[in-house]
């Protein structure tokens, strides 16, 4: 039997789990297709405790095992239960190339007569922001101003696309709660904010507007996608924007940093595309990108802060390495990108080598 969940932020009723409350005479697979959290009180917040809704509903005779895109799944899961000490443990399964299956499979069976544009290159990093988590925005106010750094923040859910009403309703219901300006790094892993912490990959919860970067004020990016795809959600999940071609550097800002890893579709598409990229993941990130038979691109990074287990101090580091990147040379940069070709070729071919049909 497998029972479809999504572990969304501030979800607390799980009614498609309550059949595992009762014997079930087959093995159960729990899959969360959404991200990969629901490990309060490991991680996050109260609501965030979809491991818990399962240990509290499954039937100690039933054969439960739950997936999720967490490459740190199983360390995580271990870790969980010392914190949590439920009664009975279930098995646990990563699914950690769903993400690339997906990524790969659209462009195979919806958009393969599509060709990589070619633009000049005007900006030596990008960064595609929707969804402003805390992390996000302060890489935008750490970065932005520099006129050779590029971003998008929009705010605009793909399933709302074409519906400009609602994508402004969705903006108002974000930022009604912003606040306050005042904020400290609590922890290594969160933010404190008027006496309350917040996991630094969490939903911004007040105002984190500093230096250059204005979190009121959304940025757009020019598209590039076939007229088919305008609308749908493939116009954003699978196509990059102009400016996305017109730079040297992709800095992905991946949905999950602090306990878990995660490869999303933002890290599918400088793979894809043969792209250099610089990904903010979670601990162990590339740890995981190296066993999945990827190559690092260590002519350009220094990847020495993966094991940290404070993402306060692992962003700190590749602020440092963005900065430097920006102060480099535009000639610099082509010879490097010329040299790490042959690893952009062997991780384009691998990702495809990756994805399950």
């Amino acid at each position: 039997m497998i029972i479809k969940t999504e572990s969304t932020m501030g979800r607390t009723e799980y009614p498609e789990l309550e059949v595992i409350s009762e014997p079930i005479n087959e093995s159960i697979i729990i899959e969360d297709d959404y991200e990969a959290q629901g490990y309060y009180p490991l991680h996050g917040r109260e609501s965030d405790r979809l491991l818990q809704v399962i240990h509290d509903l499954a039937h100690p005779d039933n054969d439960v095992t739950f997936s999720n895109h967490d490459s740190n799944l199983q360390e995580n899961y271990d870790r969980w239960c010392v914190v949590a000490k439920p009664t009975n443990r279930i098995k646990v399964k990563a699914n950690y190339n769903f993400m690339m299956s997906r990524y790969v499979n659209t462009m195979n069976s919806l958009w393969t007569g599509y060709q990589a544009p070619t633009y000049e290159r005007l900006y030596k990093i990008v960064t595609l922001v929707n969804e402003p988590r805390i992390f996000r925005l302060l890489t935008l106010g750490r970065l932005a101003g520099n006129a050779l750094f590029k971003y998008s923040y929009k705010v605009a859910p793909t399933h709302l696309l074409e519906d400009e009403k609602a994508i402004e309703e969705n903006w108002n219901k974000t930022t009604e709660s912003w606040l306050d300006k005042r904020w400290t790094w609590h922890a290594g892993n969160s933010i404190k904010t008027m006496d309350t912490v917040y996991p630094a990959d969490y939903p911004a919860p007040c105002d984190l507007s500093f230096g250059n970067f204005n979190a009121w004020e959304r940025v757009s990016l020019t598209e590039e996608c076939p007229e088919e795809a305008i609308g749908t959600s493939c116009q954003h999940d699978i196509f990059p924007p102009v400016e996305w071609w017109q730079s040297y550097i992709d800095l992905v800002q991946e949905n999950k940093v602090c306990v878990a890893n995660y490869l999303s579709d933002k890290s599918c598409k400088p793979l894809y595309w043969k792209k250099i990229f610089l990904t903010i993941g979670g601990p162990g990130w590339y740890k995981h990108f190296q066993e999945m038979g990827f190559k690092l691109y260590d002519e350009l990074f220094d990847y020495s802060f993966d094991s940290n287990p404070l993402f306060e101090e692992r962003w700190k580091h590749i602020m440092k390495q963005c900065d430097k990147i920006l102060e480099m040379d535009r000639d610099d940069i082509k010879q490097i990108e010329k040299r790490l070709q042959p690893k952009m070729e062997y991780n384009a071919k691998r990702i495809r080598e990756l994805a399950v049909h």
